[in-house]
């Protein structure tokens, strides 16, 4: 079973305002073809990958708020 985590507008508003940084979890084909079931990486937009980083950052975040409160 997942879980689902519950942020606070405050949290969320710290992990989106951060400066400009690239993407440091580039998606690789390998990842693609075993977690996504995607065979041709080609076929998808550029935009799937924006989104992907985007939330990726996100989450990475907001475990990293959480750890500094443990």
């Amino acid at each position: 079973m997942k879980k689902i985590r519950l942020v606070s507008e405050k949290q969320a508003k710290k992990a989106y305002n951060r400066s400009k940084v690239l993407n440091k979890t580039p998606l690789k084909e390998e990842i693609l073809k075993e977690e996504l079931c995607i065979e041709n990486v080609d076929n998808l937009p550029d935009e799937v990958f924006s989104i992907l980083g985007e939330a990726l950052l996100f989450i990475d975040k907001v475990n990293k708020i959480e750890g500094d409160k443990k």
